[in-house]
């Protein structure tokens, strides 16, 4: 997967299978700038784990991962669980995160994540019900869940309104 920072002078990479990182690259070199290893999130049991899609905050202070495990202690179909981790990119350090439902054993469930303009909360769709999730990016406090099987959220330039999307109707 790969993202590109708000100021355009650096892109993320990330999703290699079993993968923990986070790849900061610099656009003009193509030269790896820092590696930021994400630790497993709280409540990970087991498994194999990694980071799947990155997106910058507008004010390109944080970078938000997804990070998946599979929880493999007895169970033959393999359930993945997600959580969204916003990492403070000055520091490299995980501010905060949000877990998610868990999702059933085909992947669906898989969070897509969408920053406010002014970069204070996150939305994201995610979990077997495929609901939104607005959370506070400072403490990830869930400020909100609404919708069910959403396939796409956006927020307006002026961060006042969330346009939701869903499988049969907006």
């Amino acid at each position: 997967f790969v993202s590109i920072s708000p100021d355009a002078r650096t892109f993320a990479t990330s999703g290699k299978y079993g993968d923990q990182a986070i790849r900061l690259w610099n656009l003009k070199s193509g030269r790896l700038v820092r590696d930021l290893p994400i630790p497993k999130a709280a409540g990970a049991n087991g498994g194999a784990y990694g980071i799947g899609r990155t997106t910058f905050s507008p004010d390109g202070k944080l970078i938000a991962a997804e990070s998946w495990w599979e929880d493999t202690r007895g169970k033959p179909e393999y359930p993945r669980f997600y959580a969204i981790q916003l990492v403070n990119l000055s520091t490299g350090h995980v501010n905060a995160t949000l877990s998610i439902p868990k999702a059933d054993q085909y992947g669906y469930g898989s969070p897509n994540v969408v920053f406010s303009p002014d970069s204070n909360s996150v939305a994201l769709i995610g979990g077997k019900d495929r609901s939104v999730y607005i959370m506070d990016t400072a403490n990830a406090n869930v400020l909100s869940k609404i919708g069910t099987q959403v396939t796409a959220c956006k927020f307006s330039a002026d961060g006042r309104w969330l346009v939701v999307a869903e499988y049969n109707h907006m």
